[in-house]
């Protein structure tokens, strides 16, 4: 949602677009707040879930995710860091507002680099999680592999961005894999709303 705010290169436009939008910068903030618990309670959840599976690989999905969740809390605190700096607050004065736009962008930049880290993070949680899917006996195994093998487009996502890599193959594959992955979320979410998960006698 804040990402429209941003113009690329351009700092004191950014900054007047994020002082002319204040409101919507800050339930930008809140929002990721909101994802940020969820997170925290979908990932215990999972791991409880597939522990009978296998305890070890589900402690890794976790331990993967709940470090991700950590990157978006730093992103978070980057967003926050924007605000501090648009406050006007009197220690500022002694910067300059060209100084302040470039410190500005500095942080949002930040954010992002934040993002491509931690899609490298959830390809590990992904990947496992699907394995795990396709072990046990709660969806069908397609879900499962549709989970593992989409994964892999978080991971080239975020080491195109971090490595600046300029590849229209790669971007399409990219881009195939991640539509693949979001299939297997979404498929994975309606089976336990609608079917509920099956367990042994």
């Amino acid at each position: 949602m804040t990402e429209s705010l941003v113009v690329a290169g351009n700092a004191a436009l950014t900054v007047t677009n994020i002082l002319g939008n204040i409101g919507l910068f800050k339930a930008g903030i809140l929002g990721d707040l909101f994802v940020l618990l969820v997170e925290i309670i979908l990932t215990i959840l999972l791991f409880v879930l597939f522990k009978p599976v296998n305890s070890m690989l589900s402690l890794v999905a976790m331990i993967s995710r709940m470090v991700m969740v950590t990157v978006m809390s730093a992103n978070i605190l980057f967003n926050f860091a924007v605000l501090e700096l648009l406050s006007g607050a009197s220690y500022l004065s002694e910067f300059t507002s060209l100084q302040i736009s470039s410190l500005v962008m500095f942080f949002l930049n930040l954010h992002n680099y934040g993002i491509y880290v931690w899609e490298i993070l959830f390809f590990v949680h992904c990947l496992v999680l699907g394995y795990l899917i396709y072990k046990s006996d709660f969806a069908p195994k397609w879900i499962g592999i549709f989970f593992s093998v989409g994964s892999l487009g978080y991971f080239f996502d975020g080491l195109r961005n971090m490595m600046s890599i300029s590849s229209e193959v790669l971007m399409i594959v990219t881009n195939i894999l991640l539509a693949v992955v979001v299939i297997g979320e979404l498929s994975f979410a309606f089976w336990l709303l609608f079917k509920g998960i099956r367990v042994k006698d």
